[in-house]
């Protein structure tokens, strides 16, 4: 009988765990030549070297195991393995053009952070925006659980989104009920598009002044932070046009409570 090497031996010469060997014996990818019928010991012969080279290229590549066991099997010729690696480098550029996206992603809200950490925090300042973009989702709300649970809609219904790592999500708050009623409202959830993955229709924030304040806090205590802006409107008597803007920038969570880092404007007179 030809040489044959137990599963430690393989194990030490391609660094695959032991346990990872054992799988592929169950899963008939790589039987051992010969089992020990009476201490149940798997040994592999030389021949199978190569076999374990090809399985190790092809997870490499990025194959699925089924995907290797069948090429396997199926003795495939020198055309059939160029036609499989054509199949597989596409499937490689659809992923590493996934990553790249991610990748854009990271930095936008890389970006993002570091302009925020700049800025004072819980107090009102005036600030010149350029036009925002945004898409609404319909989805009303009028307690923070509500919103809660729309957001999650909004978020799962949009391809767009998933290309993402931390998506800018947020709310309009109707300014019309807040100063009339003191009622905080939101009518809609809005995806912030902070990105150039532009989706082909969106909306758009106008340019212009805006009163602005920036706060990391609790979902339940932002009403604090929409009372300082009114506030700090009325004491200036500066006249605001259309509704409350939030964008949640960045969600964490300290002592096992949830805190959110929010921006919340409103558009003033210029």
């Amino acid at each position: 009988m030809n040489e044959l090497f137990s599963i430690g031996d393989i194990s030490k010469i391609f660094h695959i765990p032991i346990k990872t060997l054992r799988y592929y014996d169950e899963i008939g990818l790589l039987v051992p030549a010969f089992v020990d019928t009476n201490t149940k010991y798997r040994f592999y012969s030389v021949d199978q070297f190569v076999l374990i080279d090809i399985i190790r290229n092809s997870k490499k590549m990025g194959m699925p195991l089924s995907e290797v066991k069948k090429a396997i099997e199926e003795d495939l010729k020198f055309n059939d393995i160029l036609e499989l690696i054509d199949r597989q480098s596409i499937c490689l550029d659809e992923k590493i053009n996934e990553l790249n996206m991610l990748k854009a992603s990271m930095n936008t809200i890389r970006e993002s952070l570091g302009e925020i950490s700049s800025l004072v925090f819980n107090e009102v300042f005036l600030v010149k925006e350029d036009i925002q973009k945004y898409i609404s989702f319909p989805y009303t709300s009028r307690t923070i659980e509500e919103q809660e649970i729309n957001f999650r809609k909004a978020a799962l219904s949009s391809k767009i989104i998933e290309r993402e790592v931390y998506a800018v999500f947020g709310v309009s708050t109707d300014a019309k009920l807040y100063f009339d009623k003191g009622e905080m409202v939101n009518p809609d959830i809005r995806y912030y598009i902070k990105n150039r993955l532009s989706p082909a229709e969106y909306e758009k924030i106008p340019a212009g002044m805006y009163a602005c304040i920036i706060f990391d806090d609790n979902s339940f205590a932002k009403e604090k932070y929409y009372g300082l802006l009114a506030e700090y409107l009325t004491k200036n008597r500066i006249q605001a046009q259309g509704d409350f803007i939030e964008q949640w920038i960045m969600p964490r969570v300290e002592g096992k409570r949830e805190s959110t880092l929010i921006k919340l404007e409103i558009k003033i007179e210029d």
